[in-house]
């Protein structure tokens, strides 16, 4: 795998950070009315894809840059309690929602990350087990 360039580099980022502020701005908001509803809905989902796959495509190349395990892509998800956190300490009484709607995502991030880091690796190559540690490693 190579090494992406810098304005790819740079394009993850800027997505990772205005998907971050586009969540902390509009998950506080209720709009009210149908129509107003499914368009917030539209934006917070998009905004959650968005910032998915920016942070899975950030931890595959570290993944692979590190040489972590395909097992530990699965941490990618970890990315949505920042934002979870942050509401947790500036709205407590709408958190169960904010959280329900901030931790489903997490597992097809970190599903997404390891199809970006090892694209080679099929889903029961992943589920193998692992062998058991020796003594007298050859």
């Amino acid at each position: 795998m190579e090494e992406p360039s810098r304005i790819r580099k740079g394009l993850v980022l800027a997505g990772l950070i205005f998907s971050f502020v586009g969540l902390c701005w509009l998950l506080p908001n209720k709009p009210y009315g149908f129509l107003p509803r499914i368009g917030y809905i539209s934006a917070v989902l998009s905004t959650l894809g968005g910032f998915g796959s920016c942070s899975a495509a950030t931890f595959a190349y570290f993944a692979r840059k590190l040489s972590w395990s395909p097992r530990a892509c699965h941490l990618a998800g970890l990315v949505f309690l920042i934002p979870a956190g942050y509401f947790w300490i500036s709205d407590p009484a709408h958190f169960m929602s904010i959280c329900a709607l901030l931790l489903c995502p997490a597992g097809l991030t970190g599903y997404a990350s390891r199809h970006l880091a090892y694209p080679q690796l099929t889903d029961e190559e992943f589920a193998a087990l692992q062998p058991p540690p020796t003594l007298f490693p050859k």
